[in-house]
């Protein structure tokens, strides 16, 4: 089961660099390695769809 649910809203946390983009879970899948995917939809004028998934280098956080 995925920490995070479809809806809520996260931003990715990257080591070298820090983000203000805020994003929309649009959907969450499970592959064969273990771990999670996550179709992001960027909350700006441009809704740009990204698929994502944690490493050790880039996590994603909750907005409340």
């Amino acid at each position: 089961m995925s920490v995070f649910a479809k809806g809520e809203r996260v931003r990715i946390i990257e080591q070298e660099k820090k983000s203000d983009k805020v994003y929309i879970i649009k959907n969450t899948k499970k592959y064969s390695k273990g771990g999670t995917l996550y179709l992001l939809k960027l909350l700006d004028e441009n809704p740009v769809l990204v698929l994502y998934h944690e490493s050790d280098k880039s996590l994603l956080e909750r907005i409340c």
